[in-house]
């Protein structure tokens, strides 16, 4: 791959970081982490209700710390709910309340529906899953790189 091709991925890859410029804003309630948690859990849960602390932080590819100071400032919104798993304490699970489903409902599914429509008319779900997953891959290996030139500079 050329050095123009690459330039391309990053201009692309930064285009796409820009993407909350563009999302219809947030109910005034509702912080844009906050927003980002309630969405995760509510994808993660699935039909169990409620999901580890320790796999949002994995699916977000962000530190426990960061991640939990996000899910208490949800849990002070009333948004989510913390319970620790009976059989080992150190195990915290997080779930929806009603209010956090209402954000979900209200602020998600309509728009998500709508941003379907349109992307369904031109690319099929193993093309978005593709892309999904290049885009991890990618932001992987710049993050390596980026790591790799630091440690050089040193």
């Amino acid at each position: 791959m050329d050095s123009i091709a690459i330039t391309d991925v990053f201009e692309a890859m930064y285009a796409a970081g820009r993407i909350a410029q563009v999302v219809p804003r947030l109910p005034a309630h509702v912080k844009n982490g906050q927003a980002d948690i309630l969405f995760t859990v509510y994808k993660l849960a699935g039909t169990e209700g409620k999901v580890r602390v320790t796999d949002i932080s994995k699916y977000k590819r962000v530190t426990s710390p960061n991640i939990i100071r996000l899910i208490k400032s949800c849990e002070d919104s009333g948004y989510v709910r913390k319970t620790k798993d009976e059989a080992d304490k150190r195990v915290v699970y997080v779930e929806l309340t009603s209010a956090g489903f209402d954000v979900i409902r209200e602020t998600f599914t309509p728009f998500h529906r709508l941003v379907a429509e349109k992307i369904q008319k031109k690319y099929d779900d193993s093309q978005l899953r593709l892309l999904v997953h290049m885009i991890y891959d990618m932001y992987d290996a710049i993050k390596e790189a980026s790591n790799e030139m630091e440690n050089q500079l040193k």
